[in-house]
């Protein structure tokens, strides 16, 4: 049959048919004139498509499900796997949706809090930079990619040293990483854990900013931090991580950033 009565007959517009036949979805055979010539097959392979596509298979896997001709065993091998790729794309869009309360709750508070004590859970990271020396990217390429595909639970982050946090110098000096929480380690393979840094951070002090990217480097902007440390007699357990909310807010060129920074109570020694 013709490719108008094709369409007609399958409900699948002509430049719809023209795409998933370059995919290899149909047998159809061409005419010597370039024209398509499409079976009953055909059809039959369209609505099979229609099928598998509610399970969420794409176009490739179902043309190569189509052509593999699975028994029952490899079929449901094959949706138990779709299934475990749904369930985490559940959880990044739970996690998304996470991302923009939090968002949301920091636009609308009326008095945001700007220091508080938290519980915060543990992260594992690939390192991009050290400070602003990025060598060491090259070298965790294949790290940092696992950790960006698996972006929504992932995050573009910061991590800084305790030593830098407690020094004398006017400005700190921030390491670039990709990050994702402990609990998201089965995710990643084995290859990029043994290259994975991990930042236990549990009770922390949670620190809520605005600041224009040159201020974000001078001590001086964690002024209300240290303070905070010093008045509930706090000090600074280990490294913090800082995660940026909003960037060039109001096109002022101010950023909103959160840093978590794990403390203890000071030895009474």
């Amino acid at each position: 049959m013709k490719i108008k009565h094709f369409s007609a007959m399958t409900g699948l517009t002509p430049s719809s048919i023209r795409f998933y036949d370059k995919h290899g979805l149909f047998e159809c055979n061409r005419s010597e004139n370039g024209y398509r010539s499409f079976s009953p097959l055909d059809a039959f392979r369209s609505n099979t498509f229609r099928t598998l596509f509610k399970y969420g298979f794409s176009i490739d896997e179902t043309v190569h499900i189509l052509n593999e001709k699975q028994g029952c065993v490899e079929f449901a091998e094959s949706l138990r796997s779709r299934k475990e790729q749904m369930q985490h794309e559940i959880d990044q869009l739970n996690a998304r949706i996470s991302y923009v309360d939090r968002a949301l709750h920091h636009l609308e508070d009326e008095q945001p809090e700007f220091c508080a004590m938290v519980d915060a859970p543990n992260y594992i990271y690939a390192r991009a930079s050290n400070g602003y020396d990025f060598d060491i990217a090259t070298d965790n390429r294949l790290s940092i990619a696992e950790f960006y595909d698996i972006l929504g639970l992932s995050f573009c982050t910061r991590i800084i040293t305790k030593e830098d946090l407690e020094s004398d110098s006017p400005t700190l000096d921030p390491s670039y990483i990709v990050a994702t929480r402990e609990s998201n380690a089965h995710l990643l393979s084995a290859e990029a854990l043994a290259e994975s840094g991990l930042i236990e951070l549990g009770h922390c002090v949670y620190f809520r900013r605005e600041v224009t990217r040159e201020e974000s480097v001078q001590r001086s902007s964690y002024a209300m931090l240290y303070k905070y440390l010093e008045e509930n007699k706090l000090s600074i357990r280990s490294d913090a991580l800082l995660f940026p909310l909003f960037l060039n807010l109001d096109g002022e060129g101010r950023d909103v950033e959160v840093i978590y920074i794990p403390v203890e109570e000071q030895s009474t020694m």
